[in-house]
């Protein structure tokens, strides 16, 4: 389960560019995602195939994965000095970066709903993990007795995600961004990742496992 998380949320001033940049190595995983005016699609419930990369001679690349959500495709791995070859996105960054997509893909569909001047928006997000006890969000979001019970003896600790929001827009009021800011929390991401989830893993046969690679491809 998701259950011990939080996620905190904070708006920062809109002279930082939008223009993606390349953020330095870190032990934690960081992940910026900003959007200018674009169209938004409808939801679709997708089948995600995730396999494991082979080189050139056919050899498996170790923690290369290689990920098709419908017609897109993309590649998975860890930096190099968790010994991946850093041939992709880390499974962390691509958390985030699904809670950043997801938040400003929010943003924008309230923004034109309620005839908002939003010409863009950039999120900036950090995982890691904290002690419970140096967590303050912790007690009001309700996962402080949980938490303690699923760890037992061992001092608990959380999964704190901090997303740093910048609205651009020059004629956007004051009331505008708060009310913005507000509903960057409603974003179904975020509800999935402080709410509990139940996942349930089966293993599936080699022919099955071919069929459902045809049918989608």
């Amino acid at each position: 389960t998701l259950s011990s998380s939080s996620i905190r949320t904070k708006r920062v001033p809109s002279a930082m560019p939008l223009l993606p940049r390349r953020l330095p190595a870190a032990p934690r995983s960081l992940a910026r995602v900003c959007f200018a005016a674009s169209a938004t699609h409808p939801h679709h419930k997708l089948s995600v195939l995730v396999g494991t990369e082979k080189d050139e001679g056919g050899a498996s690349d170790r923690f290369r994965n290689r990920i098709k959500a419908g017609r897109h495709t993309l590649l998975a791995d860890e930096p190099e000095n968790l010994g991946g070859g850093d041939a992709g996105i880390s499974p962390y960054d691509l958390l985030l970066s699904a809670l950043g997509a997801c938040t400003s893909m929010t943003l924008r569909m309230y923004a034109e709903r309620k005839k908002m001047p939003l010409e863009g928006v950039c999120v900036e997000l950090e995982h890691k993990k904290i002690y419970l006890k140096d967590c303050e969000e912790c007690v009001s979001a309700g996962i402080t007795a949980e938490a303690k019970a699923t760890k037992g003896k061992k001092e608990p600790k959380v999964d704190v995600i901090e997303r740093s929001i910048t609205l651009h827009g020059d004629a956007l009021t004051e009331k505008d961004r708060a009310n913005l800011l507000r509903i960057a929390d409603m974003c179904p991401v975020h509800r999935t990742l402080e709410a509990k989830s139940v996942i349930t893993t089966v293993l599936k046969e080699k022919s099955d496992e071919a069929s459902s690679s045809s049918s989608s491809s």
